[in-house]
């Protein structure tokens, strides 16, 4: 599979969206790292995903109206000491860096503001909303992270590759081009109608299903 599961307290944090986040948003990571092509010719693809157990901050929440009978949520995501982690596969693939091994990657510690638009219509039915849009205002965020290799054979083991600048400005162009995707007024949309009605709870307190 291509997302990890933040477990169950990951499961709580999120109000029970995480494995379904982890899924979602690992599934465009994927597909849009796959169209990432950098000169370079150093390869990104995407190994696993999660959203972890410790949710970001959400701070300066606004409502406002929006066009054709909308309503448009405007907060900050602070991202501080999550547990989030991103793992790729790096390959570097032209003769010149091809003293460099492959190796997976490991994307944590993340740093960041990202300023959101969530968009919806009102209904009169549960859960009371239309299908949620998400858009990052402001154009792409400032965004730092910590990168370091994960392969024990790759002979890479415990260097930060961030001291690394050709390598950090691969993977930071790669992330750049998935954050991209959802700035305004591109975004990605969650059905949460639909999602409520597929996912089952378990006596235990757990949650299967989803789409």
């Amino acid at each position: 599979a291509m997302a990890g599961g933040g477990g169950k307290q990951g499961a709580l944090t999120y109000g029970g969206l995480e494995p379904y986040l982890s899924n979602t948003m690992s599934s465009i990571l994927a597909s849009t790292l796959k169209a990432f092509e950098p000169e370079s010719g150093a390869y990104l693809s995407l190994h696993s995903f999660t959203l972890g157990g410790t949710a970001p901050l959400v701070r300066g929440l606004r409502v406002d109206r929006g066009d054709n009978n909308t309503v448009e949520a405007h907060f900050d995501l602070d991202f501080i000491q999550t547990d989030l982690t991103v793992i790729l596969v790096l390959k570097l693939s032209t003769l010149t860096h091809a003293m460099l091994p492959s190796t997976l990657i490991s994307i944590s510690d993340l740093d960041a503001r990202v300023p959101l638009k969530v968009t919806f219509e009102p209904t009169l039915d549960y859960p009371f909303a239309g299908p949620l849009s998400f858009s990052i205002e402001g154009g792409l965020p400032e965004v730092k992270f910590k990168v370091l290799p994960v392969s024990e054979s790759s002979g890479l083991k415990g260097v930060d590759l961030n001291s690394m600048p050709l390598l950090s400005t691969w993977i930071k162009d790669g992330l750049d081009s998935v954050l991209e995707e959802f700035v305004d007024p591109g975004f990605v949309r969650f059905d949460l109608e639909r999602y409520l009605k597929l996912s089952t709870w378990v006596a235990c307190g757990g949650m299967v299903g989803g789409v």
